[in-house]
């Protein structure tokens, strides 16, 4: 089952923070010591920044994931239970009290006082005696104040702890909005904390930019610290150590990596180039979207050069006009052929249209057996290339709206194919604007979640699961009243949701 996408034109440094690591079991086996150590590392501060974005459900499958490694490591166990509370006061909330008390049931492992504090005595009294008004079980309960939580937060943060910092705060703030308002800089400096330990783990994305914008809120203080993490969140896929082997294949000059054969007629420096690009795209995309490291790809992705239009045209099929573009071959879900070309005469080949079209290839295969929907594809695509290239299809979107060619969101997400020529501007801009859109209301991992799972079971329900949203319409109407803030407008789109 053969995938050719479209051309994708067609329409100061951070603090080198570290986790203090405990030891994480792994037999005798010392590199595998390492591995489990390293990955408890990486879970904890994931887990940490979940936690303070109030993504307790999500903290919870991940720090459970690696707990047989951590060798009691407090920080660790600590962060479980801040997650665990708060996942258990999500489940009340939403009524959902069987899986409240399974999770429950673990807390209290974590919280050996927490079997003797009131509310659970009067929990278990209940079935006891419901019929007093004045009993014991049905008395008013005090839950931990805002204030002390507030208080250790501060203790934490004047020990240098600030991931134990930020959670505390994000607690309190949670248990009563504005408890933090004293403290909000230092709530804002241990969340640009966090965002400098998710970039020296060489994390990516939106979320990150985003996370950083809303920390530099708190306060004007923390507007230098922020600005050289937006520096640094805005800088290209940090480039991976790549090395090349050089040969001929007929006409061609050919360089070799892991993962990537280039077909070039150019200088070998300039073959190392491209080397680099697509090698840096692969590892940084493959974390971004999948929070997992890159392994080497087999087969290979041909990557071929074409010199100009005419000859990128010759050799495909394509259009001259277009930059170029990616075939990939999926059988039962494996890709079994991954290809690209693009024309090196165009201003953008290299910097917009080789990581477009590489993001297509690390994307391919990773929804089991189906292709990745056209919209998501896309979407995700564009978001790999310059911020001013995203801006260049997202500003198109008011003069879309005006010639009516927006699709409903249930009709975009369940386009399979490209539309009609008149509706493929329309097209790139709105699923580049919707899958930023959720990125930055969630994060890219989940966005992904949320995608695989729509494939599976359909996107209206996948988006009341991971977004919230009861349907396209309720998530139509947000996104719109995000995409067009600049024009005032709020309403929902002409097509309506579908």
């Amino acid at each position: 089952m053969a995938r050719t996408t479209l051309g994708s034109t067609l329409a100061g440094c951070v603090l080198l923070l570290g986790i203090v690591g405990h030891s994480a079991s792994g037999g005798g086996d010392p590199n595998q010591r390492q591995r489990n150590l390293l990955h408890v590392q990486q879970a904890l501060g994931e887990g940490l920044a979940m936690i303070q974005r109030g993504d307790f459900a999500a903290a919870v499958a991940l720090l459970e994931k690696h707990i047989a490694h951590i060798d009691g490591n407090r920080i660790y166990l600590t962060a479980l239970r801040d997650a665990y509370r708060g996942h258990v006061a999500s489940l009340e909330k939403a009524g959902n009290l069987a899986e409240a008390k399974r999770v429950r049931s673990f807390l209290e492992i974590l919280e050996p006082m927490h079997a003797s504090r009131p509310e659970t005595q009067a929990r278990a009294k209940s079935a006891q005696d419901t019929s007093d008004p004045f009993a014991e079980n049905n008395r008013v309960v005090t839950r931990e104040k805002p204030v002390t939580i507030v208080a250790e937060a501060e203790k934490e943060f004047e020990a240098g702890r600030y991931e134990q910092a930020g959670t505390l705060y994000a607690r309190a703030e949670q248990a009563l909005p504005g408890a933090v308002r004293e403290s909000r800089e230092r709530w804002g400096y241990c969340r640009l904390f966090a965002v400098a330990q998710r970039l020296n783990r060489g994390e990516t994305g939106d979320q990150l930019e985003a996370e950083v914008r809303a920390a530099m809120q708190m306060s004007s203080r923390l507007d230098g610290f922020g600005q050289k993490l937006l520096d640094k969140v805005r800088q290209p896929t940090k480039a991976v150590s790549v090395s090349v082997k050089h040969s001929k294949s007929g006409k061609w000059n050919v360089a070799e990596t892991e993962s990537f054969r280039i077909f070039h007629n150019d200088t070998e420096q300039a073959a190392e180039k491209v080397a680099q690009i697509v090698e840096s795209t692969r590892v940084g995309m493959t974390r971004r979207w999948f929070n997992e490291e890159a392994v080497t790809w087999n087969p290979r992705c041909d990557v071929f050069l074409h010199a100009t239009g005419e000859d990128y045209a010759k050799a495909t099929g394509a259009p001259a006009t277009a930059p170029g573009h990616s075939t990939i071959d999926l059988a039962s879900g494996r890709v079994v052929r991954r290809r690209v070309d693009i024309r090196l005469d165009d201003a953008n080949a290299l910097v917009g249209v080789l990581p477009h079209e590489t993001t297509h290839v690390v994307l391919a295969g990773r929804f089991d057996a189906h292709h990745v929907p056209r919209w998501a594809d896309e979407g995700m695509a564009v978001l790999s290339e310059p911020r001013e290239r995203v801006d260049l299809h997202i500003k198109n979107l008011p003069t879309h709206r005006r010639e009516e060619t927006l699709f409903g969101i249930g009709d975009l997400m369940k386009q399979n194919e490209y539309p009609e020529g008149r509706r493929v501007g329309a097209f790139y801009a709105q699923s580049v604007s919707v899958v930023d859109f959720l990125v930055k209301k969630k994060d890219a991992v989940t966005f992904t979640r949320f995608v695989r799972k729509g494939l599976a079971t359909g996107y209206e329900s996948a988006l009341e699961q991971y977004y919230g949203y009861r349907s396209y319409a309720e998530m139509e109407k947000d996104w719109l009243a995000r995409a067009f803030t600049a024009d005032g407008v709020a309403s929902v789109s002409d097509k309506g949701a579908k």
